[in-house]
């Protein structure tokens, strides 16, 4: 289910610059607007001595700051990181989107309860933030707080209903608990949203799986894997599926792709596949 956080990280705003603009703003005096430049261009390094060089002249610039720290978690340096987004906060405590960035920071240093208390102030500074809820109920359900996830779900699509991952998230949490209609009802609407999501079709072929129906839980694991074919999770799932669904070539067939893939396969479940055979 995890996707990559570095790419969550947000800024209050990121400017667009032609190439020209962009070389005109580089050869200005101000040390913000080269540092920008630098950041749009992926060239952090310099981006972090220009931003360090206008904290000399204005060391009260909370978006630096916020800058400063998504810049050193790209880096992967959260401890700095941590440190930056602090520094935004303490300066504009009101500063909603720097406690996000800054509980993306400690989920990526796996410190589940500093999360959860930074994005609850992300939200009392901006209760509409919807991103703050998807997050928060995702250090939830690494919890096993499968309520306590689905009501940031709700509160998450409440405020933007077209929240695709906040629908494939509660439907993961629907599916823990056993809620197996709840739970294809969010991966439908999931995949309504995004028609390519290849997680929310694995993970509804495995909702399907669970109450028997082989057939739908095929065809969502083979749109899976039409979507991305290395998905080697689908191959697995969809070789059980053939299995019960008894056919056996089939699923002979995704075991192999699936360890072609990397994919590792129960040793009873293979043995039970050769004695069907």
């Amino acid at each position: 289910m995890a996707k990559s956080l570095i790419l969550l990280f947000l800024l209050i705003f990121i400017p667009v610059f032609t190439s020209a603009r962009a070389q005109d703003l580089a050869q200005q005096d101000d040390p913000f607007n080269r540092a920008v430049v630098f950041f749009e261009n992926g060239r952090p390094d310099e981006a972090i001595a220009e931003f360090e060089k206008t904290l000399q002249v204005n060391p009260y610039f909370a978006e630096v700051d916020n800058y400063l720290g998504i810049l050193y978690a790209t880096k992967k340096d959260f401890n700095l990181a941590a440190i930056n987004f602090e520094k935004a906060i303490q300066i504009n405590p009101e500063y909603f989107e720097a406690y996000y960035n800054l509980g993306l920071t400690f989920e990526e240093m796996s410190k589940a309860p500093q999360a959860l208390a930074v994005y609850t102030k992300a939200l009392k500074a901006n209760p509409k933030y919807a991103p703050a809820y998807y997050r928060r109920g995702i250090v939830y359900l690494s919890l096993n707080k499968f309520g306590s996830a689905i009501s940031d779900f709700d509160r998450a699509i409440k405020n933007r209903p077209d929240f695709a991952d906040a629908y494939y998230t509660r439907g993961f949490a629907h599916m823990k608990r056993f809620l197996s209609e709840k739970a294809i009802d969010d991966f439908t609407s999931a995949i309504k949203l995004n028609p390519d999501y290849a997680e929310a079709f694995n993970y509804r072929g495995l909702t399907y799986a669970s109450i028997g129906n082989y057939e739908q839980a095929i065809s969502d694991y083979t749109r899976a894997i039409q979507i991305d074919p290395l998905f080697k999770e689908a191959y697995r799932n969809r070789a059980k599926a053939y299995f019960l669904n008894k056919n056996y070539s089939a699923s002979l067939v995704d075991v192999n792709k699936g360890k072609e893939l990397g994919e590792e396969f129960n040793s009873a479940f293979l043995q039970e596949l050769a004695k069907a055979r």
